[in-house]
């Protein structure tokens, strides 16, 4: 919807009100990866940002420029299905978030499904992070993988969400699929990330929620 005019009074009343909440509307990016730092300072350097600046200074600067107040931190989706490489890129995330808390406040934390000490590792993470994050699309498991019960069954007794990226193209991540673990694990709570990736998922998911 394109309003131009520079008298608000002439706005039909719903848009003006709604052009009023968007002025007050703080945008909260709940899936926030922490990837490559070389887009970010491409971008600085295309809108003319000074070079210098750190790393995390550049992503914050390019939070700014496309109006994100808050954003939530995921490790590096593009890893390996292997115990220290998530063990690793996890404490990245939560390093990250610690330095700059008041524009990142939380990071999630991702657990390798193959290891067979799944449930410690993500003890070693539950008093730092602020919920726990699979791209399985990436790992090359399903999202309904047997160690996923574990997942569940484990980040309901840390009383921490279970944030899965449900990518429409992806059979590995299907809706259907966390619909089956859901329904094993009602306590646990479930953070479907891009559902609405395609037309027909979005009319899926009213249902599952």
């Amino acid at each position: 919807c394109a309003v131009v005019t520079t008298d608000l009074n002439r706005v039909p009343r719903r848009i003006r009100a709604a052009l009023e909440l968007l002025e007050s509307t703080q945008v909260i990016d709940v899936n926030h990866h922490l990837g490559s730092w070389q887009p970010f300072a491409r971008v600085a350097r295309d809108r003319n940002q000074t070079e210098g600046n750190s790393p995390i200074q550049q992503r914050l600067e390019f939070m700014d420029d496309v109006g994100i107040s808050q954003a939530l931190l995921h490790p590096d989706p593009r890893t390996r299905d292997e115990r220290s490489t998530c063990a690793q890129l996890s404490q990245n995330a939560a390093d990250v978030a610690s330095s700059c808390s008041e524009r990142i406040p939380g990071a999630l934390a991702t657990v390798a499904l193959t290891s067979p000490t799944i449930v410690d590792d993500m003890a070693s993470h539950a008093m730092t992070c602020c919920g726990f994050t699979f791209h399985h699309r990436f790992i090359g498991h399903v999202l309904d993988h047997p160690a996923m019960d574990d997942v569940a069954d484990a980040a309901g007794a840390f009383d921490l969400p279970v944030a899965v990226h449900c990518v429409a193209e992806s059979t590995l991540a299907a809706l259907w699929r966390l619909l089956s673990l859901a329904r094993r694990f009602p306590k646990t709570q479930f953070v479907a990330l891009v559902a609405f990736s395609s037309p027909s998922q979005g009319q899926q998911v009213y249902d599952i929620a």
